[in-house]
Parts: structure tokens; C-alpha cells; sequence
């Protein structure tokens, strides 16, 4: 039989939502997503060696990075908000503004952790899949230790406060955590 609104009971696409947007939309789209937004937004100017010019310019720095972070990441906001709206629409889930939320803000803290990487780092790219796949998807389900460094466990934990389930941080403890 064809799959139907009514085919599938309501609890059941939760579920099922949910388990989409922990395990595939959190897990890698966002990541990837923003590192292809944040990574690269300082490291051309850095190896071409305009990054002189940019810092004679008579604005302060701060100002500088914040605006070209923010123009990387505008890509890399509109997939995620579109990649949460479409699960939800599809599954007929009404915590779409969770899922925009969050993945609003684990892009942002993967965004920022690969600019921050990037200005040490050559071959970002390299360095950050490396670090998707082996810190933050295999060594996190084998060490719980390992897991306190990594962005994903604080998205987690955050989504589960924001939905009411359980979690082992508040949801300001996982905001203040990701802001860092």
C-alpha cells in the first residue's frame, strides 16, 4: 500500500522525524553544510595574502570577521531552515520551530568552530572531515568522554530539552556551551 498520512500513526512519524533530524540533519548535512560556509571564510584571504588589506581598512576587526563570517553563513542558515522545514512538512510534524532552531544554531557552532579552525589550520577541509567522521560520529559513540567535546552532543541534549525529554543539560547549559 502507498504511503499515506493515515498509513502511519502520529507517534510513529514523530518518532521517526526525530530520529531523521538527530541522526541525518544534525548529524551531517548541518556540519557539512556549515563547514563549507565557515571554513573558507577568512583562510582565502590568508593564503592569497589580501587579509593586510582587508585589516588597513579603517574598521575595527571584530567588525571584519563578524560580516564575513555572517556572509558565509547565510547559505548555510537558509539549507538548514530549509532542509528542518522540509522534514517536518513531509512527516507532518508540528515541532518545525525546534528543528529550525536548533539546526539554526548547531550550523552556527559548527560555522564558527571551522572559521576558529581555519585560521590555524591549512587543508581545513581535510581537518574537518576528519573531525566529522572520527571525533564526532565514531569516537562519540564509543567514548562518553570523548563525546563532552564535541558540538553534536550539546545539539542533542539541547533539542531533547526544547522538546521536554530528558536530558543531561539544561537547555541553557547546552546554549551557553555552543555559544562558547
Amino acid at each position: 500500500a502507498p504511503f499515506t498520512e493515515h498509513s502511519v500513526s502520529g507517534d510513529a512519524r514523530e518518532t521517526m522525524s526525530l530520529a531523521l533530524f538527530k541522526n541525518f540533519l544534525l548529524t551531517w548535512i548541518v556540519p557539512v553544510v556549515a563547514l563549507w560556509g565557515g571554513a573558507n571564510v577568512l583562510r582565502e584571504e590568508i593564503q592569497h595574502q589580501t587579509i593586510e588589506y582587508l585589516y588597513l581598512k579603517p574598521l575595527p576587526r571584530t567588525v571584519l570577521v563578524l560580516s564575513k563570517f555572517a556572509g558565509g553563513m547565510i547559505l548555510s542558515l537558509a539549507l538548514t531552515v530549509m532542509g528542518s522545514v522540509f522534514l517536518a512538512a513531509v512527516l507532518g510534524d508540528g515541532r518545525v520551530g525546534t528543528f529550525v532552531a536548533v539546526g539554526a544554531i548547531a550550523a552556527l557552532a559548527y560555522g564558527a568552530f571551522f572559521l576558529a579552525l581555519s585560521l590555524w589550520l591549512n587543508r581545513i577541509v581535510m581537518w574537518a572531515f576528519w573531525y566529522l567522521v572520527m571525533w564526532e560520529n565514531f569516537l562519540f559513540g564509543l567514548s562518553p568522554s570523548a563525546s563532552y567535546l564535541s558540538i553534536k552532543r550539546y545539539t542533542l541534549s539541547l533539542t531533547e530539552a526544547l522538546l521536554g525529554g530528558s536530558t543531561e543539560f539544561s537547555a541553557e547549559a547546552s546554549l551557553a556551551i555552543l555559544a562558547a
